[in-house]
């Protein structure tokens, strides 16, 4: 019967078979070499035909545990895939709401009398870490892909869900504050937002058009810096600060009009975050969703090969149990404890450095 396209075997799939088919035979041959030499050694001779058909079945058995040692975690139909698969779900998210959380609390918590949404932030990156946790395990328990083509879907996976996490976290903690409506689930009211406390008390002074003029000239001052939100407010015109000139005067009068209002509004929303933006230019976009893409998008790069790479020892170690039970699950909690050590002494600090989040 001829193969249908169905039947065909990707040329991956071949060259990784020929590799381990390789390794197996290298095994065989290495294992028969050290027998013969351990048998000469103690007998002061060389091994006899018969003695040799032992050496070499010897070596054979020890082929075939090694083949199956070696092939039980990447056969689809192993009993151990399965029983690994629930193992390493189950630690991955026995992490993503135990260290990583412990690990973020650590590196943020002197915001904690500052910042008004702390534990809701701290809320947030909990659910956004598992959800990441919940995705990451598809790709790595997915036997029938490549490491590069898991590299691939981790990269493109994670840029959309970037995309949506930093929305939401523009729209939660933004200029918006969309979160002080769940705040009034247990709080029993609305807070005002940092935009309407500054706008309230800008139109309440005295001095009103000398503030807006301290404004606009703070703004102007802040459009100068070499930044991506200068490149883009140059070529694109984003911010409303990329508007002023100098014959632009807002009075109180002019505050009946919607649109005056509104624009008063995104300066001071303008202001809020060039206050609280990051400290590397390169991430400093003029909007916290952005500076949060911006940023994920370029450190995942390298971040997410080395997750890949953690995430298939971890399994790997789980599923073969080299050094047995004890040994393997003291290197896996090692290897979590240095990764978890590395992401949280520099991942979040590098994050808090470039935009403050």
């Amino acid at each position: 019967k001829p193969y249908s396209a169905k039947d065909k075997i990707s040329t991956s799939v071949v060259a990784s078979f020929k590799r381990q088919n390789q390794k197996i035979k290298d095994y065989e041959a290495k294992r028969i070499k050290e027998l013969s030499k351990d048998f000469q050694i103690k007998k002061n001779k060389k091994p006899s035909t018969s003695e040799r058909y032992k050496i070499l079945h010897q070596a054979s058995h020890e082929k075939m545990i090694y083949k199956r040692l070696l092939t039980s975690c990447s056969r689809k139909d192993s009993k151990y895939v399965e029983a690994t698969a629930q193992k390493f779900s189950r630690f991955k998210y026995s992490l993503a709401l135990g260290a990583n959380p412990a690990f973020y609390l650590y590196t943020n918590w002197d915001k904690k009398g500052t910042d008004h949404f702390f534990w809701e932030k701290f809320g947030y990156e909990v659910f956004m870490g598992f959800f990441y946790t919940f995705i990451a395990n598809k790709i790595i328990l997915n036997t029938n892909s490549s490491f590069w083509t898991k590299y691939m879907q981790t990269t493109l996976q994670y840029n959309a869900m970037i995309g949506m996490e930093s929305y939401s976290y523009e729209v939660l903690f933004g200029k918006k504050s969309m979160i002080r409506l769940f705040q009034k689930v247990y709080k029993g009211s609305v807070p005002e937002s940092e935009l309407e406390k500054q706008y309230e008390a800008l139109i309440n002074h005295p001095d009103f058009e000398n503030k807006v003029k301290e404004l606009m000239t703070s703004l102007n001052k802040q459009d100068h810096t070499h930044n991506t939100k200068y490149f883009l407010d140059k070529y694109l015109d984003l911010s409303p600060s990329s508007q002023l000139n100098d014959s632009l005067k807002i009075t109180q009068s002019d505050l009946l009009a919607p649109e005056s209002k509104e624009f008063l509004m995104e300066l001071l929303s303008e202001r809020i975050y060039l206050e609280n933006m990051g400290e590397m230019s390169f991430f400093q976009t003029g909007r916290k969703d952005l500076d949060r893409y911006l940023f994920y998008s370029v450190t995942d790069i390298p971040w997410n090969l080395k997750g890949l790479i953690v995430n298939l020892a971890i399994y790997e170690l789980i599923c073969k149990e080299p050094f047995g039970p004890v040994g393997s699950w003291l290197s896996v909690i090692s290897i979590v404890m240095a990764d978890r050590f590395f992401d949280g002494s520099i991942e979040y600090d590098l994050r808090r450095h470039a935009i403050n989040q």
